[in-house]
């Protein structure tokens, strides 16, 4: 129960150590961005945290592949935003096509559809 609060909460955390090297010079815009887009990340993975915990209650189990391999896709999907966020910005401009981020992506999506179909199999 512990976790579903702590990692949200050292999502954040992790999230503003980051980027507290990185000066707050540019657009109201772009500082939003940075900041409030990953929140929102900390907060899907919260929410699906939380409903990969109440499965085991409610869903007896059967459900549960499926809930895990999206959860672990939104879990890889925030690790890529991080990532991308960070060296896609103009101050640091580490960010380059074909990066190890791309490949992040291509794998959240793959497991978050892998979980989908998962769904829908007739057992």
């Amino acid at each position: 129960k512990i976790a579903l609060l702590a990692i949200p909460v050292a999502a954040v955390i992790l999230t503003f150590l980051l980027y507290k090297d990185i000066r707050e010079e540019g657009s109201f815009l772009l500082n939003f961005y940075k900041y409030f887009y990953n929140i929102g990340g900390s907060l899907i993975l919260a929410a699906s945290l939380t409903i990969l915990y109440l499965s085991k209650y409610f869903s007896s189990g059967k459900l549960r592949p499926a809930i895990i391999c999206i959860v672990l896709g939104l879990i890889v999907q925030y690790i890529a935003d991080v990532a991308f966020n960070y060296r896609a910005n103009p101050q640091i401009a580490l960010y380059y096509n074909a990066d190890f981020t791309d490949m992040l992506y291509a794998l959240s999506l793959y497991l978050v559809s892998a979980g989908s179909t998962l769904f829908t199999l007739k057992r």
